[in-house]
């Protein structure tokens, strides 16, 4: 799901961008392949908002072993430790997030 909001939106961003670089070299306006621009980023931008905080609750559901209620075929224990592996993910994840809403 998320990664076809990327591509939708980096696609809408590329025809801003196709609409704004045509209308400039016919010595037009291109705001209206801006805005288009600015629209893909903002759509991007809830995205990853969205993801992000999907991100933060499973991490912390697993971390403390709450599944969603009704769910009883996970077995009772206490905290869990990440692994080297998923520490690399979640350190991963997190620098692309922050780094796509530096961008």
């Amino acid at each position: 799901m998320f990664v076809t909001a990327d591509l939708v939106s980096l696609s809408v961003q590329g025809v801003g961008g196709a609409l704004a670089a045509i209308a400039a070299g016919n010595h037009k306006d291109p705001e209206k392949g801006g805005r288009i621009m600015l629209g893909g980023i903002v759509f991007q931008l809830f995205a990853i908002t969205v993801y992000v905080g999907l991100a933060i609750e499973f991490v912390y559901r697993s971390w403390h072993n709450k599944p969603f209620e009704g769910r009883n075929d996970v077995p009772p224990s206490g905290r869990h430790s990440l692994d080297h592996n998923t520490k690399l993910m979640l350190l991963g994840s997190t620098l692309s997030s922050l780094l796509i809403y530096v961008r």
